[in-house]
């Protein structure tokens, strides 16, 4: 009773719970329930929501709510909260006497400011000049009931004149909304249209003089945003094409320069001579062929990294028969990424130069790796290989770079770095990093999904 009456007010006059087999308990300092059987017979709207009595107990409105088992939905009794209907009388007492009531939907008083009217019939609204509001509760059966003195004559004026200004209003609200919708809806939306058409026949014009910070103006510089980024794509695409182009020709010259056939052709004679490896030219001239036409092969602007890496292994497998034994090579390809596209040609310049700066200068022999992995989701290709120690030591990375860079290392990485950087922006491209018996070279690019 005490928990009851801070939640809720004062106005609790008893409550009555009951278990299933009847037995009630009364919390409070009421009096017993009057029509007891009447609350059992009372019909629930809905089964797990406080049901209020279409009937007075003892003059007091009560509140029943029923208590059941939440997995088989058995009865397992009820609460019946009644309430003092002398202290809500006082809620009316600001009120003109015999203005307001609650009554059922019979029209029966459930509540008064004067409890001798409870239980009575609720006074008709047959006396001259007199209005009577009714307002039905959205929780129960009870209707509020407002009865004031009026005169029908200043009701229709006031009504009249009401109709009026609202009417008024209404026409300046639709007056000022067109302007509105015209001004910042319509005229954007019909500017916007024609640009779209526009682009389509590939004139890219801006949205000018977009002030507003609308959903309408952030359409509007979201589509100069798309303008912006179509011309910066069509213009990084057009450079990425010439680079493309022209890596193409540099890789057949690549392949073709002076240096490539001599070490070829010499490596040719010399197997032709000795009868046990002779046996090996057709194979070398047929991989040497293969480069050829990978290089020249027309085709679009990627490949898949297995690919790639196949032209690289064949380019090995040339070396392979030169250094024998001496040369290692490792190629680590998870299954994950061989059929993401990589540019054509994009790991042949850093192969060349694994070659022709490091293992040709190792008098022992040498060694490259190519490993493939995913870090932060983007792609990385790492290319390891043997230097001669006595060349390249140096006390930085920075000094080794430039000493390389003054031998042509530098040509071929900026070539490679720039056509992945106008490809797929300023974050990816390659780096090299050198120590004393090896250099790294890493390359960085987006993991795509073909399809996605």
């Amino acid at each position: 009773m005490d928990e009851s009456s801070i939640s809720i007010g004062d106005f609790i006059d008893s409550i009555h719970v009951s278990d299933a087999r009847g037995h009630t308990y009364i919390i409070g300092g009421g009096t017993p329930l009057q029509y007891r059987k009447a609350f059992e017979l009372m019909p629930f709207e809905y089964e797990h929501t406080p049901q209020w009595a279409f009937f007075t107990d003892d003059g007091r409105i009560a509140c029943q709510l029923k208590l059941t088992e939440p997995g088989s939905g058995d009865l397992l009794g009820t609460i019946i909260m009644a309430l003092d209907s002398s202290k809500i009388a006082s809620l009316y007492d600001h009120l003109p006497e015999g203005s307001f009531y609650i009554t059922n939907s019979e029209n029966l008083i459930m509540s008064a400011a004067v409890t001798e009217e409870i239980g009575s019939v609720a006074p008709a609204d047959t006396e001259a000049n007199k209005l009577t509001l009714t307002q039905k509760s959205r929780y129960s059966d009870f209707q509020y009931l407002y009865m004031t003195a009026s005169e029908p004559g200043a009701i229709v004026m006031k009504q009249a004149l009401f109709s009026f200004y609202v009417t008024l209003l209404a026409w300046i609200c639709v007056i000022v909304i067109t302007y509105w919708i015209l001004r910042h809806i319509t005229i954007p939306l019909t500017g916007l249209t024609r640009l779209m058409r526009r682009a389509g026949r590939e004139d890219y014009s801006l949205m000018e003089e977009v002030h507003t910070q609308d959903e309408v103006a952030l359409l509007c510089h979201g589509y100069n945003q798309m303008v912006n980024r179509t011309r910066e794509l069509i213009e990084k695409n057009y450079k990425s094409e010439l680079l493309k182009r022209e890596a193409e020709l540099q890789a057949v010259q690549m392949y073709i320069n002076p240096h490539f056939l001599f070490n070829t052709l010499e490596y040719i004679s010399i197997q032709s001579e000795i009868p046990e490896r002779a046996s090996h030219v057709p194979d070398a001239l047929q991989r040497l062929a293969s480069i050829l036409r990978y290089s020249i092969a027309p085709g679009g602007n990627t490949v898949t990294l297995a690919a790639e890496l196949s032209m690289v292994e064949t380019y090995f497998q040339i070396h392979q028969y030169r250094y024998e034994e001496q040369l290692q090579f490792t190629v680590h390809l998870p299954d994950a990424f061989r059929n993401i596209p990589v540019p054509k040609l994009i790991l042949q310049p850093l192969i060349e130069n694994a070659f022709i700066h490091g293992v040709d200068y190792c008098t022992e022999g040498g060694y490259v790796i190519v490993d493939v992995f995913e870090e932060d989701f983007d792609l990385m290709i790492k290319i390891e290989n043997s230097i001669p120690s006595g060349d390249y030591s140096r006390t930085s990375n920075e000094r080794s770079r430039r000493s390389i860079k003054r031998k042509g290392f530098g040509s071929g990485l900026v070539n490679v770095n720039d056509r992945i950087r106008y490809q797929f922006g300023e974050k990816y491209g390659v780096k090299l990093v050198c120590h004393a018996d090896r250099a790294i070279a890493v390359i960085r690019m987006p993991i795509i999904i073909e399809g996605g």
